[in-house]
């Protein structure tokens, strides 16, 4: 027979049998790929400016290529570069000519110079529209009418004129100075041209309508 004591203490052993047997569910440790990108320092994001120097440090390093078909593939890309770069990208004419003045490569250098030309020396590439010719004597003084499409000179001969600028065309001589004419300017509504020469003396002219 099975005491009271016994009975209970063989009921206690199997309640507790489960909890005893319990395992923990392992925790899978993570790959050598997931760790190594764990580890990983993060990526600095680069600057619009930071971009636009990579690319043209890329371009010069291939302009210094030993292939003539790869410079010359750089200088046109570089010079396309540089013809639509918008305002706040007009820094890189300013890093493109220290580059210039920095490079030890002849052929670089020469290659560089003719594309920054006509930003370093742009009035050597203004178009020349049309030559006025009439005076008689070199010219002193000349002044655009308000709208910009009447120019007025002065001269030594001691005359003014207006000319048409979109046709070139002489359209009056004003005579009356004793005295090379060294100022000419126009009122604000482009009706009156006030004239000084070396005499002291000023003239209003009234400008015609043409």
């Amino acid at each position: 027979m099975i005491d009271k004591k016994s009975c209970l203490l063989y009921l206690l052993i199997i309640a507790l049998i489960p909890f005893g047997c319990r395992t923990r569910t392992p925790v899978p440790s993570p790959s050598p790929a997931a760790k190594s990108l764990t580890q990983q320092p993060q990526q600095e994001q680069t600057s619009p400016e930071q971009n636009l120097e990579s690319q043209i440090d890329g371009l010069l390093k291939q302009m210094a290529s030993e292939e003539y078909k790869d410079r010359e593939e750089a200088t046109q890309k570089l010079t396309t570069l540089l013809k639509h770069l918008k305002e706040k990208e007009r820094f890189a004419i300013g890093y493109l000519k220290k580059r210039f003045e920095t490079s030890e490569d002849a052929e670089v250098r020469l290659r560089l110079e003719r594309i920054l030309d006509p930003y370093i020396r742009p009035w050597e590439y203004f178009e020349e529209l049309r030559t006025l010719s009439g005076h008689k004597a070199p010219v002193i003084s000349v002044s655009f009418s308000p709208d910009g499409k009447i120019l007025s000179s002065g001269s030594l001969d001691t005359t003014v004129k207006l000319w048409d600028v979109e046709s070139g065309k002489e359209l009056r001589t004003f005579s009356g100075h004793t005295g090379v004419v060294y100022s000419v300017s126009f009122s604000p509504n482009g009706k009156l041209l006030a004239s000084g020469d070396a005499d002291g003396m000023v003239k209003l002219w009234g400008i015609p309508e043409k």
